[in-house]
């Protein structure tokens, strides 16, 4: 079966300055709850055979796990915990700020074509949020701390910001 879990919250919803904090609360949302313990949700998942992962884009976040229909209650139920009951830890998020910054540089600032389809949105949208890169800037990202992360998860990591999908052989 597969779930899928969208966010109706992305990159345009970056407060100025604070840019790439979308993603870097998708990140976070791996770590660890008021429930479970860090990186439990990558390891229960893999240890009942399910596939996850995530992506943020400018308007919207998206997770999802894909694990055998039998364990669709249980894939819920950790989605469910991670709605309201992230646990921002500060260690877990320097570390997850450091791999949003590496992301950063392998992924865009060495890379022509994105490099010049972030500068064509600079030059197209300027002032407007879809100006900014959905990674936020390396200056940005170094500057994003857990005050950040909460606030971003506690104004839009809500049940009526979000849309489920599920797909499989369910009633």
């Amino acid at each position: 079966g597969l779930q899928m879990l969208f966010y109706k919250v992305g990159s345009v919803n970056d407060p100025k300055g604070k840019g790439g904090i979308a993603h870097l609360l998708e990140h976070m949302m791996f770590r660890g709850t008021k429930k479970l313990k860090d990186k439990e949700f990558n390891r229960i998942t893999e240890e009942y055979g399910a596939n996850n992962n995530a992506f943020t884009t400018y308007g919207l976040t998206g997770y999802h796990e894909f694990s055998d229909i039998s364990k669709l209650e249980l894939m819920m139920a950790l989605e469910a915990d991670r709605m309201r009951g992230l646990k921002i830890d500060e260690e877990a998020f320097i570390t997850e700020r450091d791999v949003v910054l590496q992301e950063r540089k392998q992924r865009f600032e060495t890379n022509p074509v994105t490099l010049f389809y972030e500068n064509m949105n600079k030059m197209l949208w300027q002032e407007h949020p879809l100006a900014n890169a959905v990674s936020g800037s390396a200056d940005e990202i170094m500057n994003l701390s857990v005050d950040d992360a909460n606030d971003f998860y506690n104004r839009y990591y809500y049940p009526n910001n979000a849309l489920l999908v599920l797909s499989g052989d369910i009633t």
